[in-house]
């Protein structure tokens, strides 16, 4: 589909593929489970959008509050006049939040084309809130489809809104509170498949028994895990002790000064490979160029030389 910007909002606080300084426009994309284009390509094909001035792209979750970034690109090859298409893995159901934005303060007039490439998704995120690298139930679809008899029973819950926060029915007298950090990015349909729990879960919600029992099992599973010592994190020491102590003992400045790229590439060996942690898919590559044997992560490139990076 194709459609037009109009209002142009103030751009947000957290960059997301490239930078965001210029005011944009924000579409809602549903996810169809394939890989998804947004374009304001010009390459003489309308159905790939259009764009007078310089644009950029960046996609989100749609939780407004949280901002977590999917991705985004300035200029691409193929579309002329520096305008743009980003692809990304959709999960089916999952909202995102698609942003069209312009280099340094640039706006303009634009065609936003909203392809599906029909390609099905692998590795999509699900926008459960939970980093993809500790997250126990990939492909978490925001709201779910329980409660299935269409209202939740007293005091269970589930994930009914498009936030990681479950909704738990009154009178709940002990003020019970659970969001997707506490499940490990499991939904109340995916924790009753994970404790094998009857079919009125599914039509009344998760009973505070077995979200608590769940939630401890999420606990212990998450303990065993690599957490982010498998990703530059820029702090010293990563979440999970064992693996930290192997690496630190190596190699103190991961403890002394700050996780970094080549932390991260030697907990990849080392923790993974001796089973001090269980790897789940992480991010990006922790970058490792580095400088003095450390990386350092630059500043964003920009064409506009008076461009100043966010703090």
């Amino acid at each position: 589909m194709a459609t037009t910007g109009a209002t142009i909002d103030e751009p947000p606080s957290i960059d997301c593929g490239t930078s965001v300084t210029a005011p944009g426009v924000w579409y809602t994309v549903v996810g169809t489970g394939n890989t998804m284009t947004a374009a304001t390509c010009n390459d003489g094909n309308p159905g790939t959008g259009s764009a007078n001035y310089d644009t950029k792209i960046s996609v989100y979750c749609a939780d407004c509050a949280v901002k977590e970034c999917i991705g985004g690109v300035d200029d691409t090859a193929g579309c002329s006049g520096f305008s743009t298409q980003f692809s990304w893995p959709t999960n089916a159901g999952t909202i995102y939040k698609v942003l069209v934005h312009g280099f340094s303060s640039a706006t303009g007039d634009f065609n936003l084309a909203i392809l599906d490439d029909g390609v099905p998704s692998e590795g999509a995120n699900d926008c459960d809130g939970v980093p993809e690298y500790a997250d126990l139930c990939p492909g978490t679809a925001l709201p779910e489809s329980v409660p299935t008899s269409g209202s939740l029973s007293a005091n269970n819950s589930a994930l009914t809104g498009i936030t990681g926060v479950f909704t738990t029915a009154p009178p709940n007298p002990q003020g019970l509170l659970f969001t997707t950090e506490d499940t490990g990015g499991c939904s109340c349909e995916q924790i009753v498949e994970l404790q094998h729990l009857g079919e009125g879960h599914l039509m009344n919600g998760c009973s505070p028994g077995a979200m608590q029992n769940w939630v401890a099992e999420a606990s212990a599973l998450l303990a065993e895990l690599c957490g982010d010592c498998l990703i530059a994190n820029g702090t010293p020491g990563c979440q999970n002790a064992a693996c930290e102590s192997a690496i630190c003992t190596i190699d103190p400045f991961c403890c002394d000064f700050f996780w970094d790229g080549i932390c991260a590439a030697e907990a990849n060996d080392i923790c993974v490979g001796d089973d001090l942690c269980v790897a789940l898919p992480v991010g990006p590559e922790a970058p490792l160029t580095v400088e003095g044997g450390r990386d350092f992560v630059p500043e964003p490139v920009s064409k506009d030389p008076n461009y100043v990076p966010k703090e």
